[in-house]
């Protein structure tokens, strides 16, 4: 296991990345579907917010500070809707991620020599480290940065009509 200096590290240097991926992004681009069934910009940026405030941050401290108690329920995808993702200002909630992440990092510092063994009983998950959180949370944000960067790909091919892009090379999932 790493050191919580470098996981606090690790997590601001991938804030950093997601600014500089939604740097100057409109609320017209943020919108645009442009993979059918697949979320857009603003709720990528959205979820990441969600998740950051509602889950990995709750879930990590929690797990660490008061394994035994009961974890609050989430649910992501109801959150497009219920969070109304859709009529959200991207600027906004891009800032709003950046400060919670920030955070984010504050608190997980405060807590100066956390057991990343320590468990939890989850209903669906069963026992459920802190470790396994943390972890996960790193492995999330790469999961979106990915998402973000094939939105940027998708976005830029749209925007190159009736330029072709394949002399760059093949996008492979």
């Amino acid at each position: 296991m790493i050191s919580l200096t470098a996981i606090c590290e690790q997590l601001a240097r991938q804030a950093t990345t997601i600014a500089a991926l939604t740097d100057g992004i409109d609320d017209s681009q943020a919108t645009l579907r442009l993979k059918p069934g697949e979320w857009n910009m603003l709720e990528v940026m959205c979820h990441l917010y969600d998740e950051e405030i509602n889950d990995f941050r709750i879930r990590v401290i929690q797990t660490v500070t008061q394994p035994t108690l009961p974890l609050p329920a989430i649910d992501p995808e109801a959150w497009v809707i219920s969070h109304q993702y859709a009529s959200q200002s991207f600027t906004q909630i891009r800032n709003r991620f950046l400060a919670a992440r920030a955070e984010s990092i504050t608190l997980l510092q405060s807590l100066l020599t956390p057991d990343w063994q320590t468990s939890l009983n989850h209903p669906i998950l069963h026992e459920l480290r802190a470790g396994d959180v943390v972890w996960s949370w790193l492995g999330h944000d790469m999961l979106h940065i990915r998402q973000l960067n094939e939105l940027w790909y998708l976005y830029t091919i749209a925007c190159a009509s009736p330029w072709k892009i394949g002399y760059a090379g093949d996008w492979e999932a």
